[in-house]
């Protein structure tokens, strides 16, 4: 249980940090936007929560083309449909790497563990 809501966060942190909300919805859509929204809730992420909230709003607003190029991705992206909301992302305290160690040390007996 504890595991799953880590992971969309982690996988939310990732996108967004490699390529702006764009790239997030790009890769992911929004088939796990609602149980991301609550995962970072979860952790305790409310700034990136009320962020993300917003951007798949923003995301939905109209219908959206499949980008199948990185010079269209590029295109796409400059036109900075999602800038402000990256940035809201970006200054958000506490980061979501802080919300995330302090998940896993919260419930690290639930987590997998590797033997060597």
């Amino acid at each position: 249980m504890e595991q799953r809501p880590a992971y969309l966060v982690f996988w939310y942190d990732s996108e967004v940090f490699n390529g702006g909300h764009l790239q997030y919805f790009q890769n992911r859509e929004t088939e796990y936007l609602e149980e991301t929204i609550v995962s970072l809730g979860l952790l305790g992420a409310t700034c990136q929560q009320q962020v993300l909230r917003e951007a798949g709003a923003l995301f939905l607003r109209h219908p959206r083309k499949q980008i199948r190029s990185l010079e269209e991705y590029a295109a796409t992206a400059q036109e900075g449909e999602f800038s402000a909301l990256d940035q809201r992302f970006y200054d958000c305290s506490p980061s979501l790497q802080d919300c995330l160690e302090r998940h896993f040390k919260e419930h690290q007996s639930r987590f997998v563990t590797i033997a060597e």
